[in-house]
């Protein structure tokens, strides 16, 4: 028996994550802005910040918001403990560019099912892979079959995948895939998620953050704050003041959408509202 293959888009189907990267911004600082240099001192602190950060995250993931609940209580857990024998495949399929956004997302998974990495495959919009891809859609960013299947056989070792043994999870809607994730007196292995929109809570965001900071000893570090050009006597109180704005602005997205919606009101069980197509 050969394992299967779970392939889930990150924006609105794995979570929430719009807003996740003004976090990540200080937390992760040499990754999104590769030019600045820092001591191995400050590396293994901004090191340690991250991880305290990753575990606040998922030690309150509930409370926080970011996850979609659907997919990681109901879909990712039944798998895992439907095993038996062969362990199962997962990977991301996203036309996010942000990679520092797409690995946090694996560390937290990783945490929560105690399994590293994860997602084995990630593929972010930027990927090598998805210049293939580009070029069959001439610039579009519909996600294709022949994508996944040069993805399983780069990552899994496995060339010629039958769609058989392929699932992918994703909010919107890609042709290409749905098309090839049609499987004949079993139906399809495309299924379309309920986009997942979630009023995060940032309060717990910041206290994390403030957690990760303290514990790693970042707080008592001036060569951190140097890296943003800021006084520590007014490095912290501008983060809460930028980040408590941050709050202030997904609430009013949030009720903007939910006037689009006409109330924001979903009908239909949950079996009734994730469906293959």
């Amino acid at each position: 028996m050969q394992p299967d293959y779970y392939f889930f888009d990150l924006d609105h189907t794995l979570g929430d994550f719009s807003y996740i990267e003004d976090y990540l911004m200080y937390l992760q600082p040499l990754k999104y802005k590769p030019r600045l240099t820092a001591s191995f001192e400050l590396q293994e602190k901004l090191k340690n910040a991250y991880d305290r950060f990753v575990e606040y995250v998922v030690e309150h993931r509930d409370e926080i918001g970011l996850f979609n609940p659907e997919i990681i209580n109901d879909v990712l857990y039944v798998i895992e403990k439907n095993t038996d024998l062969m362990t199962p495949n997962y990977g991301i399929y996203s036309n996010n560019g942000d990679d520092v956004k797409l690995q946090f997302v694996n560390d937290c998974l990783s945490r929560i099912f105690k399994k590293k990495p994860f997602f084995k495959c990630i593929l972010g919009w930027t990927h090598p892979l998805r210049v293939l891809e580009v070029e069959d859609n001439r610039g579009d960013s519909k996600k294709t079959w022949g994508t996944l299947q040069r993805a399983i056989e780069g990552y899994f070792g496995e060339a010629g995948v039958e769609p058989s043994r392929v699932w992918f999870f994703d909010d919107l809607v890609h042709p290409d895939l749905i098309e090839a994730l049609k499987i004949p007196d079993e139906g399809s292995h495309y299924i379309l998620v309920n986009a997942y929109y979630k009023h995060l809570n940032h309060n717990s965001l910041l206290n994390g953050f403030m957690i990760a900071c303290e514990s790693s000893g970042l707080d008592e570090t001036d060569e951190f704050f140097s890296l943003f050009g800021i006084r520590p006597s007014a490095f912290f109180t501008g983060i809460l003041s930028s980040l408590s704005k941050l709050g202030e602005r997904v609430e009013r997205a949030k009720k903007s959408r939910t006037r689009k919606a006409g109330g924001g009101s979903k009908k239909g069980t949950k079996r009734q509202r994730r469906k293959s197509i």
